[in-house]
């Protein structure tokens, strides 16, 4: 009963991301012809404020790479969990929950309002990234027990 309700809230959640990417790709372009200095998709947002009109002082991460580094996506890499199977889906949401916590921690020690995907200034300057930041939150053990779901 528990398998068949995760694969339900999966495939949910999986159906509210196609509706919100595309709504997100016509929020970007209006976001960057509103003067926003920002270059950046809303969706891309990790943590702090999504909106670019608002941003003061954010930050990028590696997504992929900081990802791949939580222990439970090494644990469905090592042990050959399938990641659409309701353990690796449970895993993978896991380990997403432990890189926005440790994103909005380095966000909030560092002080930048935001941490992003993938973000631009019209201007070319720099964005800081804090990959390693977010990377060096992540334990070396191994993630949470079976069954035990982190609270975001």
């Amino acid at each position: 009963m528990r398998c068949n309700f995760l694969i339900l809230a999966a495939a949910a959640a999986l159906i509210a991301l196609a509706g919100s990417c595309s709504r997100a790709v016509g929020e970007a372009a209006a976001h960057n012809e509103s003067g926003s200095p920002w270059i950046a998709d809303p969706a891309d947002s990790v943590c702090g404020l999504p909106d670019p009109r608002m941003l003061s002082n954010p930050a990028r991460i590696d997504y992929v790479s900081v990802l791949a580094a939580t222990p439970e996506m090494r644990r469905i890499q090592q042990e050959g969990i399938d990641p659409a199977s309701p353990r690796g889906v449970v895993l993978r949401q896991q380990a997403v929950d432990r890189l926005f916590h440790a994103a909005e921690f380095v966000r909030s020690r560092e002080g930048y309002c935001s941490v992003w995907k993938r973000i631009a200034h019209r201007d070319g300057r720099s964005i800081p990234d804090v990959s390693a930041a977010v990377r060096a939150r992540f334990p070396a053990s191994q993630p949470l027990p079976d069954g035990e779901v982190s609270a975001r």
